[in-house]
């Protein structure tokens, strides 16, 4: 399971949480050279015991805000013009960074998730907090990570910005539309479907019947030449890296 390190040097299959992984475009020089294999792409399980939007709010924005840790969310949206932009438009901003709290979207309209306006791609990042806000019913405004554009199908299933000028010029014009806020709660909770549990225990069950099976019957038809070869190569990868990363001054070379 590849989250947010570098591939397992031994593992014939990696899962990966972004699609974007899968891609040797996407894939450090060493891992394909050295950790060659399959990857297959499964969305991140949401938010256990997720609370969903109080429906009785209507279709109205009047509460936006970030759930995750502040160093996750861009500076220039910890800043007092964005406190003042929001105060003017006269909407709520939360900026909730206790754990225990992340579950609850009970009076939230519209999460806003940009790590960064730096246009990286964070191709190791998944799409949780889009997950969670589908789920939940809120409006999901995000960054224009590789994970969320991959995951965006619809006009209304969600807003990507890609700069804090264009998040404050889309936020102002969908206040002044009440038809067009509709159609994001709705979006929302269309997209919902796609990321539910029952939805994501189904592509395991594919992926496990229509892959990984064939890749185990494969890999046990291998002959021991075959077996002593793939370990060689990971095995000199390994600790090619462990040198590169002591020569980097990196400590901590577990694989």
């Amino acid at each position: 399971m590849q989250a947010d390190w570098s591939r397992h040097p031994y593992a014939q299959v990696h899962i990966v949480q972004n699609p974007y992984q899968q891609y040797n475009k996407y894939t450090p020089i060493l891992d394909r050279l050295f950790v060659p294999g399959k990857r297959y792409f499964i969305r991140l399980w949401p938010q256990p015991g997720l609370i969903g939007r109080d429906e009785a709010r209507g279709s109205k924005i009047r509460h936006i805000a970030y759930l995750g840790r502040p160093d996750n969310l861009d500076n220039e949206l910890k800043t007092k013009d964005w406190e003042d932009f929001t105060r003017q438009l006269d909407l709520k901003w939360s900026l909730v960074d206790e754990p225990d709290k992340w579950a609850d979207y009970s009076e939230i309209d519209m999460t806003l998730s940009v790590r960064s306006f730096s246009q990286s791609s964070w191709y190791f990042k998944p799409a949780t907090k889009l997950y969670n806000s589908w789920n939940a019913g809120v409006i999901p405004v995000c960054g224009p990570e590789s994970a969320y554009i991959a995951e965006h199908k619809d006009k209304y299933d969600c807003i990507i910005v890609d700069s804090y000028g264009e998040l404050k010029e889309k936020l102002t014009k969908l206040l002044a539309e009440p038809s067009e806020i509709t159609k994001y709660f709705e979006g929302a909770k269309k997209r919902a479907d796609d990321v539910s549990v029952d939805s994501i225990v189904n592509d395991w069950r594919k992926l496990a019947a229509n892959h990984l099976n064939v890749d185990l019957q494969l890999w046990r038809g291998r002959s021991s030449l075959y077996r002593y070869i793939y370990i060689y190569i990971r095995w000199t990868g390994y600790w090619i890296n462990v040198f590169k990363n002591v020569r980097l001054g990196n400590t901590n070379t577990s694989a």
